[in-house]
């Protein structure tokens, strides 16, 4: 993920911004996220399937923290990670030593935007070579199509206080995104997520659950365009 991220920062300097130095002040991401601890056993909930819960959280609203750790060959990174959804629209907030950002899915695009320096936000059709977190994709594939995905169910756990239904999922797609566990709530709220792909692997775990509002789909900064 920093590669993108550093592409993103040397593209927006090029427009007139300029980036701060690591640790700078971002966006809000929600409810201060703990460290991770493993998520405990606890009763099941619903009996509902793995397919029944991904729909049932593609048209639910939620706002989720969660504890992010990405590892891409020897390098691992972990820092807190916010997810807004709201039906169609949706929000990533991330906050790592390289800054803060946020992906926005909007009704007229997707836009990536950053405060440090100069603020300002990027359509990400415009950006050349940009390609989306491995989390990002993972969870946008497996909420358009739940049914490419076997799904064998694990032990259920608590996690940021909610019972949760885990699996143990494969993707059964010709070009596969890989394998991992997915643990959901009874309403669909992606709670847990460790996927290994092809790119790298990750692991999110919620830390918090919240309710998002109309305000935290408007771009955080002014849309600029690449020379």
């Amino acid at each position: 993920m920093r590669p993108a991220f550093a592409f993103i920062v040397f593209a927006l300097a090029s427009c007139g911004g300029t980036a701060a130095p690591s640790g700078g002040t971002g966006p809000a991401v929600g409810a201060s996220a703990s460290a991770s601890t493993a998520p405990s056993a606890s009763a099941a909930p619903s009996a509902a399937s793995f397919t029944d819960l991904v729909r049932a959280g593609a048209n639910a609203s939620y706002k989720i923290a969660y504890r992010y750790t990405a590892s891409l060959g020897t390098q691992t990174q972990t820092f807190d990670q916010t997810w807004y959804v709201k039906g169609s629209l949706m929000r990533w907030d991330l906050a790592t030593l390289d800054g803060n950002s946020s992906f926005f899915f909007l009704a007229d695009g997707a836009y990536i935007c950053l405060v440090q320096g100069q603020p300002a936000c990027l359509k990400i059709g415009a950006i050349p070579g940009f390609q989306q977190p491995p989390s990002v994709d993972v969870q946008d594939q497996i909420r358009q199509n739940p049914d490419r995905f076997d799904a064998k169910e694990q032990p259920a756990r608590t996690i940021a206080g909610v019972s949760a239904k885990c699996y143990a999922v494969q993707d059964k797609g010709t070009a596969s995104l890989g394998n991992g566990t997915m643990c959901y709530s009874s309403s669909g709220f992606p709670l847990y997520t460790q996927f290994t792909a092809p790119t790298g692997s990750f692991t999110m775990e919620a830390t918090s659950i919240g309710t998002p509002t109309d305000a935290d789909f408007t771009l955080i900064a002014p849309v600029r365009t690449i020379p």
